[in-house]
């Protein structure tokens, strides 16, 4: 099946962006766009810097160890634990929304609803 066939076949049939999940969505939005730059940035480090960590650890760092790959591993683990506290960090250091005035405790849900009928 070449390459035309395929995008024919794509072409015919039309993909119902409906049924994906609507916080697929929200993360494009223009309020969280810092938000998902900072998601982002923190997906490419955990998965790039584990594993530069692990190899140059193993093989110019460690190499006189009597276990190397077990000490590149340790470092590894290490950087992961690192990448999560920065984007915690991160997370906690975002200013809060501000709220309507008059309704700082956030919306009222649940028992605490008003009724408006």
């Amino acid at each position: 099946m070449s390459f035309a066939h395929i995008g024919a076949a794509i072409s015919m049939h039309r993909i119902d962006l409906s049924s994906l999940p609507s916080f697929m969505f929200s993360l494009f939005q223009q309020q969280n766009k810092e938000v998902a730059r900072k998601l982002g940035t923190a997906t490419a480090l955990m998965f790039t810097l584990p594993l530069i960590v692990f190899y140059v650890c193993t093989y110019l760092i460690f190499t006189s160890k009597e276990e190397p790959m077990m000490w590149g591993g340790f470092a590894s683990v290490l950087t992961v634990n690192v990448v999560i506290a920065g984007y915690v960090l991160a997370a906690f250091s975002e200013e809060d929304d501000t709220t309507a005035p008059g309704d700082e405790s956030g919306p009222r849900v649940g028992a605490f609803k008003m009724r408006t009928d």
